[in-house]
């Protein structure tokens, strides 16, 4: 090691490292003495001063400073009173050094050919483990914390001492051996690539003297660690056995729930299909168990309990487990997708048998009166979305811009006069635009109203799977009595069919007496000749419905267009460039209209953005599968239920946490890859049906504020909490009118249709 390391030269790197083995000597020969302690204050300031004169240090020196630091943080771990975390921070500075060294690569290649080059680093890696082992969840973006880590592995290997009676305690000490290379292997291949040859033979070995046990294996670290080897079912076969065998003979009851641990590890490997995105640590700790007979519902219920941001973190913790996540929730088996490829093969191409809705006693039956469309079972949604798409497609399109034109300049107003509630404006023009498609009429109704409709439209949307009774829906069997449950939800399902009647019997009436302008009321849910074959409940739930769902996700969308404005001022100023350009000539200034969209791009992958920046439906409803699917050479069994990771697709684009319009648009990404499919209304025949007409009024809201206004933050703001479900200013915005041209064109278009607009707050 010191001819490797040029110790015959007089550099001050070379003294950092002849100091740091002389003091450790010295600790060795004569224990914590002051010559030890003068030794390594040397080393240490010969490594400071190389570093300040070699900022950019070569192969030699480099290796030099993690020799010196190495010795180092030894000196520190021999101690005989050592009860710091020290040599914690010699092993980060040795490792910031390697990561910063720039022909990093070139360093392991000559690790690979030098038997005592690849001493050292193995060095570092060992003693990387002994930190991490017990920090099952370390960042590794940081250095090493300060806290002291328990050296784990050390007392796995200490345990290796077997009673002599033992006839396999030979097999066992060896597997203790291949077990302890294999995770030290596994856990550095992201920063040494391992020998595959070597792997593949400790491996072999492993699973030939794992055969070979007649009586078990007791200690369960070679087992684990070796199991998790096992990619065929035979080799699988043969870890089950030794478990098998060692249960047989063991007092211990742990060992069921060991294998099921392993098994749900073979399993999370499976699905990854080989494409694991976590470090080999996170896969060995992050294995999804669950608990039993609830399984993994009560980590799903924990994550929604603690709000948007938690549940969104819940669900990007399943993302490095690949395509697709397995979880055990309640009765049936819930698989989440996680990616692009697995919602166009499961959800898109396969929608014939993946359409289905699970039933769900709580959401469908209790809260929605089993009418509402959007999580009917197939057989009563069919008719709904017929009538639906008749309403929400087609030529009707060119007369809703219209509609969504004249709502929205009484927004701009309401925004010029009434800036600080920005966000009740965003719901009223939102939910009138609908109205006015759906009712015929202006929306006449109260701020009162207009919250409890609100209400109705979150408490819906977060009733869905949040009682465990939707998870074991045989207890919806039970004697009513023996149902404590059924009051509160039945209490707010009543309440949804009052606001719902309150809004439909006006219009179910104008209709009855033929004086009702037309709508989709009149002219399809009620008219004769359409041949709607729900009856008058079912036309109201599905009326409603429409308004209800359409008009709450508009609402929340525009809220996180304006969050994006405010965070990222560049594209704000870039989106506006591009409405000027179109819409200002010379002293000339008009609104954007709807004809405007081929001109303007950036306003049109904005929209695209905004749904998968920050999706307003983080999951969406599940969907059932009622055959067997083949699928990547698996077989998932009718009645599994699928959800959509929204997190997890929106993830998978480069750069996901920044606002990017630029990524939806031709040559936009900068670079040649493929851009995931965009998923912001679903898929499969189960797709937002009004997803066009959506996509009109985000263009038309999008393009004329950013016209009219300049958007800024009002106070702190954190991008990722949106507070969808308040009533009150979600985050502190201002909104300041860019000019008094610019006001004066709101009053002036405003004036043209004063009579036409709804009333908002009235009462």
């Amino acid at each position: 090691m010191q001819e490797m390391q040029g110790l015959g030269d007089t550099g001050v790197m070379t003294s950092a490292v002849l100091q740091a083995l002389l003091a450790f000597s010295s600790l060795h020969r004569y224990g914590m003495q002051s010559q030890a302690l003068e030794l390594k204050n040397a080393a240490l300031r010969s490594l400071a001063e190389g570093l300040a004169a070699v900022p950019d240090p070569d192969a030699n020196a480099t290796m030099q400073h993690t020799a010196a630091g190495m010795l180092l943080c030894s000196f520190e771990v021999h101690q005989s009173s050592c009860a710091s975390d020290q040599w914690t921070f010699y092993l980060g500075s040795v490792k910031t050094v390697l990561d910063a060294y720039a022909s990093i690569d070139s360093l392991y290649q000559l690790g690979q050919t030098s038997e005592d080059m690849a001493m050292l680093l193995d060095w570092v890696h060992y003693f990387d483990v002994l930190a991490r082992f017990s920090l099952l969840h370390s960042k590794r973006e940081q250095v090493l914390s300060s806290e002291l880590p328990s050296t784990t592995l050390t007392d796995l290997c200490s345990q290796v001492g077997l009673a002599d009676d033992d006839d396999d305690s030979g097999l066992v000490m060896q597997l203790y051996q291949l077990a302890i290379l294999l995770f030290l292997n596994r856990s550095m291949e992201d920063i040494v690539e391992a020998n595959p040859v070597r792997m593949q033979g400790h491996i072999d070995k492993a699973f030939a003297l794992l055969a070979q046990l007649r009586s078990g294996c007791k200690p369960q670290f070679p087992i684990y660690i070796i199991g998790c080897e096992a990619q065929t079912d035979e080799q699988r076969a043969i870890v089950l056995d030794v478990i098998f065998q060692t249960e047989r003979t063991s007092s211990s009851r742990s060992w069921n729930y060991f294998r099921r641990i392993l098994e749900a590890t073979w399993a999370q490997d499976d699905l990854a299909n080989g494409n694991h995105n976590m470090s080999y640590h996170e896969r060995l700790s992050s294995v999804i168990t669950g608990i039993p007979v609830l399984g993994n519902l009560k980590q799903m219920m924990q994550a929604r309990r603690g709000g948007a941001v938690a549940f969104n973190k819940w669900l990007a913790s399943l993302i490095p487990y690949g395509d697709m996540t397995t979880l055990h929730m309640g009765s049936k088996t819930w698989v989440v997708l996680n990616s692009d490829r697995a919602v166009s093969e499961i959800i898109a191409k396969r929608g014939k048998i993946t359409n289905e809705r699970p039933h769900m006693p709580i959401a469908s039956d209790l809260v929605s009166n089993g009418k509402r469309t959007v999580i009917r079972q197939e057989e009563e949604w069919r008719e709904g979305r017929r009538v639906m798409h008749q309403l929400l497609s087609g030529s009707n399109l060119k007369v809703y811009a219209g509609m969504q034109q004249l709502e929205s300049v009484d927004m701009l107003r309401r925004y010029l006069r009434e800036p600080n509630l920005w966000f009740a404006h965003n719901y009223r023009y939102a939910t009138s635009v609908l109205y006015r498609i759906v009712m015929g009429y202006p929306l006449n109704k109260s701020r009162a109203e207009l919250d409890d409709y609100q209400r109705v439209t979150i408490e819906f949307v977060t009733a869905i799977n949040q009682s465990y009774v939707d998870f074991f829906p045989a207890f919806s069997k039970l004697p009513k009595v023996l149902q404590p449950w059924r009051k509160f939800w039945a209490q707010m399902g009543a309440f949804h069919r009052r606001v719902f009647q309150d809004w439909w019997t006006p219009v179910r009436a104008a209709v009855t007496q033929g004086a009702a302008p037309p709508s989709f009321v009149r002219d399809v849910l009620l008219h004769p000749d359409v041949r709607y074959t729900g009856d008058d409940e079912e036309a109201m739930y599905l009326a409603t419905s429409v308004m209800a769902a359409g008009g709450d996700n508009t609402r929340m969308t525009i809220n996180v267009f304006i969050m994006a404005m405010i965070t990222n001022p560049k594209v704000q100023a870039r989106a506006r460039e591009e409405v000027d350009r179109v819409c200002t000539n010379g002293d000339t200034i008009r609104l954007p209209e709807m004809s405007d969209l081929p001109e303007m791009p950036y306003i049109a992958a904005m929209i695209k953005e905004v749904l998968r920046w920050r999706p307003t439906v983080p999951i969406v409803p599940p969907h059932q599968l009622t055959e067997d699917l083949h699928f990547d050479g698996y077989t998932i069994p009718a009645g599994t239920s699928f959800l959509i990771n929204s997190i997890g697709l929106s993830n998978e684009f480069d750069k996901p946490d920044e606002f990017r319009p630029e990524r939806w648009m031709a040559g936009g990404s900068g670079d040649d890859k493929k851009v995931p499919n965009f998923w912001g209304f679903g898929g499969g025949r189960r797709i937002c049906v009004g997803w066009k007409v959506a996509e009109q009024a985000l263009f038309i809201a999008f393009s004329r504020l950013i016209y009219c206004f300049e958007l800024t933050p009002n106070g702190p703001v954190d991008s990722k909490i949106l507070n969808h479900q308040s009533l009150n200013e979600p985050f502190p915005v201002k909104a300041t009118v860019r000019s008094e041209k610019h006001a004066a064109l709101i009053e002036e278009e405003a004036s043209k249709y004063e009579a036409s607009f709804s009333t908002f707050g009235a009462h």
